[in-house]
C-alpha cells in the first residue's frame, strides 16, 4: 500500500491508461516486494480514482468501471452501495460518511475510523 508509486496520469484514454500503465506498475511493485499476486489465497481490491474516473481493480488485476459511478470494496460494501444508490443529488463527504455508517451498522467487519478522499474531474 505504501510502496506503490502510481504513474502520473498522462491524459490518454483512462481505460487504456489503467491497462497499460497502472496494472504493470502494480505488478512491478508486487514483484519488487516479493509478493506473488498469482497465489490462490491472494485477496485484495483497489478503488483507483484519477481525473474524475473511478476504477475497481480486482485481485486478479481485472479492471471494472461502473456505469452509475457507485463503487465499494470490502465486506460492508453492498450496504454502503445500497445507501448511495438510494440518495438523490450530488454526493459529497457527508453522504459517503452516512453510507459508511450504514455499512458499519449491518456488517460486523466494517468499523470506523474511515478515510475519505474526494476528487473532482479537472
Amino acid at each position: 500500500m505504501y510502496l506503490w508509486k502510481p504513474p502520473a496520469y498522462d491524459g490518454t484514454d483512462p481505460v487504456k491508461f489503467v491497462g497499460r500503465k497502472i496494472i504493470p506498475s502494480i505488478i512491478a511493485a508486487f514483484k519488487a516486494q516479493g509478493y506473488d499476486y498469482t497465489k490462490d489465497a491472494a485477496s485484495y481490491s483497489y478503488l483507483l480514482a484519477f481525473n474524475g474516473n473511478i476504477f475497481e481493480i480486482g485481485d486478479e488485476l481485472s479492471i471494472s468501471q461502473s456505469s452509475d459511478g457507485i463503487y465499494g470494496v470490502g465486506s460492508g460494501s453492498p450496504y454502503g452501495m445500497g445507501y448511495m444508490a438510494s440518495i438523490k443529488g450530488e454526493v459529497g463527504k457527508n453522504e459517503i460518511l452516512q453510507a459508511l455508517d450504514v455499512s458499519a451498522k449491518y456488517d460486523i467487519n466494517t468499523a470506523a475510523p474511515f478515510q475519505i478522499e474526494v476528487q473532482k474531474r479537472i
